[in-house]
């Protein structure tokens, strides 16, 4: 993805955080989430990837990042600048 949008706009292994930049443990299992990738970028927008292979199953990890968000970790902060970042849910991308 840098190659694609820069190295400087993909921030990757990114904790969703809440608008405090404290990091968010779901109330369910206690656990964070660290998104794979996030692109900041001023022509296509905030968007968040994670790539997977096709037979993997995501319903506990999605489940998990709902729990969280409901709980305002809706935020990831970027390690260059320490600007927090409102970031979408993220997109699962299956490639083998």
């Amino acid at each position: 993805m840098a190659d694609i949008y820069g190295e400087e706009n993909v921030l990757t292994e990114r904790y969703l955080r809440d608008a405090d930049g404290d990091i968010v443990r779901d109330p369910q299992t206690g656990e964070a989430r660290r998104l794979d990738c996030v692109v900041v970028n001023g022509q296509c927008g905030t968007f968040t990837s994670e790539v997977t292979s096709p037979t993997a199953n995501k319903v506990d990890q999605i489940a998990k990042e709902e729990r969280i968000r409901e709980q305002g970790g809706t935020f990831v902060e970027n390690p260059n600048t320490g600007e927090l970042i409102e970031v979408p849910i993220s997109n699962i991308e299956r490639m083998e």
